[in-house]
C-alpha cells in the first residue's frame, strides 16, 4: 500500500519546539532547522527524510511518499543542524499523535 502524506509545519505549531533549540550561546552560530516525521505501524518503525525549513519562512510544506501501510502513531522531530557542516546539534520531539491523526496537539 502506498501512503501519501502531506506535512505542514507552521511557526505557531512548532514554536514550543523551535524556540528552545535557538536559545543559548550556540544560537549565534549558523544553524538551520530541520523536521522529520517518525511513524510506527504495520511496516514497523519508519523515519522519514529530514526536510529543512527555509530561513526567514514561517511555514514549510511538502508532500512525500513512503511504503508505510497502516500507521498507529506518529511524531515529529525538529532538529537544529549546522548550516555548513550538516551535523545535527540537537533535536526535540513533539508529542505522539495517535490514529486518527490530529496535529493540533503538536
Amino acid at each position: 500500500m502506498r501512503l501519501r502524506s502531506s506535512l505542514v509545519a507552521t511557526a505557531a505549531a512548532l514554536a514550543t519546539i523551535v524556540v528552545p533549540l535557538l536559545a543559548g550561546p550556540a544560537a549565534a552560530a549558523s544553524y538551520v532547522i530541520g523536521i522529520r516525521l517518525i511513524t510506527n505501524g504495520a511496516a514497523g518503525h519508519k523515519v522519514w527524510a529530514m526536510r529543512t525549513v527555509p530561513s526567514g519562512r514561517t511555514t514549510a510544506s511538502w508532500s512525500t511518499y513512503l511504503q508505510a501501510g497502516w500507521i498507529d502513531n506518529a511524531y515529529f522531530e525538529v532538529c537544529k543542524i549546522g548550516a555548513t557542516s550538516g551535523v545535527i546539534a540537537r533535536c526535540e520531539s513533539s508529542s505522539v499523535m495517535n490514529n486518527p491523526f490530529d496535529d493540533s496537539s503538536m
